[in-house]
């Protein structure tokens, strides 16, 4: 996405070029499926110069400020779970 592009500081057209690359790098891997996206996201992290845990901050920064993220519904249960801790 747009977001995502801004988030990791470059264009959409390149974050969309370079993951398209490392799709087709790992599309034929027998790896399980969650090795295969590590692998993934390490070699994004190369691309871009960042460490992967500021990748994923940038990432997770952005999908809790969307209302619609995919991590939402996780931050909403957490939110509700500390007011009640607090209350309680």
């Amino acid at each position: 996405s747009d977001e995502a592009a801004d988030a990791l500081s470059i264009t959409p057209t390149d974050l969309t070029e370079r993951m398209n690359r490392l799709d087709s790098i790992y599309d034929s891997a027998s790896d399980q499926p969650s090795e295969i996206v590590k692998a993934k996201l390490s070699g994004l992290s190369e691309e871009l110069g960042l460490d992967t845990p500021d990748i994923c901050r940038a990432i997770a920064r952005l999908e809790a400020d969307r209302r619609e993220g995919d991590i939402q519904p996780l931050l909403d249960r957490l939110v509700d779970a500390i007011g009640r801790w607090r209350a309680g």
